[in-house]
């Protein structure tokens, strides 16, 4: 590993002695070049990873990763997101003493319903944002009074843009679990309630549905990455072709003037075939097995509570949650 320099001069004599010695040679796989910058203006910190890797087939294959994170200046922005992850830490609390009586209650048939999967789902990925936080907050704070003790070192910032992609990532999920608490909820309505009621007697057939799904689009995803990935940035991995190719399935296909520089008369192909496949015939076939299920149950008005319950059901459960923190704090104070 070399370590360059902030003066320019020193750090172009280190690249001249490393080249002049040979580092990268024919056994040289990869190289990678990390650097952090910040902004004052701003108060952003940027961690920045460049990776070259030289494959035993010849060529090579870059990447690069940027990272931005805010640093820890306080201002009424970060008062106010600290106020409101204390907020989040103090709910948990409560919903974990609200879930643990309800289960003292209940007893074994507590983990009979599915809602509590659900609930203790939530707290646990809420439980993690906040670690995680903590964790990205205290090693922050450790690498900055790091940097301000010899600026002339370099300080890796990796470790602390692995914390901050976590902490998104639970947050990402903690939001998408919440709009499934939404949406249950919402089962009360007429209309959300058939859609459910369509989805569970579907289920079978939409699991091998997805299934052939999944296969189909990692058939593709590995033409694509065997044909395009050592010319273009979208299919250099696995991960990235799914992801584009998935792109490409909603709409968003911008690599496609790429595609057809590499190759033009086979992506073309490839291209026209995807999309008949995946848009016109699969999703087609998606649809045909919702609507077979629909005709089953549109008219059977038994399945559809009336729409002026939800409005009640949503209203009690609010006195009921406000009604057992009252009794909560009570008995604390007792």
């Amino acid at each position: 590993m070399v370590q360059l320099d902030i003066n320019k001069e020193i750090s172009l004599q280190r690249i001249r002695d490393i080249k002049q010695y040979l580092w990268i040679d024919r056994q040289t796989r990869a190289v990678l070049l990390e650097f952090s910058t910040y902004n004052a203006n701003v108060d952003l910190l940027a961690f920045t990873s460049m990776l070259v890797e030289f494959p035993v087939t010849q060529g090579a294959v870059h990447s690069c990763r940027t990272e931005v994170m805010k640093a820890n200046a306080l201002n009424v922005f970060t008062v106010f997101l600290y106020i409101c992850r204390c907020l989040l830490a103090i709910g948990v609390s409560v919903w974990i003493g609200f879930e643990v009586r309800k289960f003292i209650k209940v007893g074994r048939e507590y983990f009979g319903a599915f809602s509590t999967w659900i609930n203790w789902l939530l707290i646990f990925v809420s439980l993690g944002s906040c670690i995680i936080y903590l964790l990205f907050h205290f090693k922050l704070d450790s690498v900055l009074s790091e940097m301000n003790e010899d600026k002339n070192k370099y300080i890796d910032f990796g470790t602390v843009s692995l914390y901050q992609r976590a902490h998104r990532d639970f947050i990402g999920m903690l939001n998408a679990l919440a709009i499934f608490k939404v949406v249950t909820l919402l089962k009360l309505n007429r209309r959300i309630s058939l859609f459910m009621v369509i989805l569970k007697d579907s289920g079978g057939p939409l699991v091998s549905f997805f299934m052939v799904f999944f296969v189909l689009i990692m058939a593709y995803a590995s033409i694509s990455y065997l044909w395009y990935g050592f010319a273009i940035a979208e299919f250099q991995s696995v991960l990235r072709t799914l992801y584009n190719l998935t792109g490409a399935f909603l709409g968003s296909f911008g690599f496609l003037n790429d595609l057809v520089e590499v190759n033009s008369a086979f992506s073309h192909v490839y291209f026209i075939t995807f999309q008949i496949t995946s848009n016109f015939v699969m999703l087609n076939v998606m649809v045909a097995l919702l609507m077979e299920s629909y005709e089953v149950f549109k008219n059977d008005s038994l399945l559809h509570p009336r729409d002026h319950e939800l409005k009640g059901v949503m209203v009690d459960q609010i006195w009921t949650s406000i009604r057992d923190a009252v009794l909560m704090t009570n008995k604390l104070e007792e």
